[in-house]
């Protein structure tokens, strides 16, 4: 797959990370330093330079570019390798987001790749780090806290409109009312306005009529009017 091989390196500790793009140099490092400056890069080793460097201390570089004969991923484990010890990747195998999904299509992956894959997995969970959407203990408290006392955004009185107006029909639909919740309480509002459906009814009034005029669904007071019968 077609793409290129770039490093970020610390000049303070001459420690690099490696990172492959199939897209420009110039939009991946700017994604890298709006994470930065951020300080929720993905690689905390990364951030943890640059939080005691400073950017300044870091310098982006390309290493090679990759045409379609060999996978893009294939390519950066090599470099990710060769700066074993000195590497600040998360974790010691190639996992481009951008390149992952493209390049391992029809993908075999080597015994040693999957056992380097593996050990990285249960040295996160060992730790009780977050991989693939799995939450540690931790930051689940952590993410807990930050939501506490958050306020959602103001409903415009269109969107409150439209929900009340879908409440209302479901509680028609279900005969049910907004107000009152429960087959209990439902039976005891249907026997309370029972009476006068029928009232209203014997008056000639169609069941259309009756909703109408009261709110209910007229399959409701069918149904009632049926039963007194």
């Amino acid at each position: 797959m077609a793409g290129l091989i770039y490093y970020i390196t610390s000049k303070a500790t001459g420690r690099v990370y490696v990172g492959s793009t199939t897209r420009s140099a110039k939009q991946r490092w700017a994604e890298h330093m709006h994470y930065l400056r951020k300080g929720t890069h993905h690689s905390k080793h990364l951030q943890r330079v640059c939080a005691k460097y400073g950017v300044e201390d870091l310098e982006f570089s390309i290493a090679a570019h990759c045409d379609d004969s060999e996978p893009l991923l294939d390519v950066e484990q090599r470099h990710i390798d060769m700066h074993d010890g000195r590497c600040m990747n998360t974790a010691p195998v190639s996992d481009s987001i951008y390149a992952a999904h493209a390049a391992n299509r029809g993908r075999v992956m080597s015994e040693e790749e999957k056992a380097k894959r593996s050990e990285a997995a249960k040295k996160a969970i060992s730790e009780g780090r977050a991989i693939r959407g799995l939450w540690s203990e931790e930051r689940k408290a952590a993410h807990a806290i930050r939501l506490t006392g958050r306020k959602m955004p103001k409903v415009s009185q269109e969107g409150k409109d439209n929900i009340s107006k879908g409440l209302r029909m479901m509680h028609a639909l279900k005969g049910t009312s907004a107000k009152q919740k429960g087959p209990d309480l439902r039976n005891a509002f249907v026997a309370a306005e029972s009476a006068a459906w029928r009232a209203m009814a014997a008056q000639g009034k169609s069941f259309r009529e009756i909703e109408r005029l009261t709110g209910r669904c007229r399959r409701v007071i069918a149904r009632a009017c049926k039963e007194a019968v």
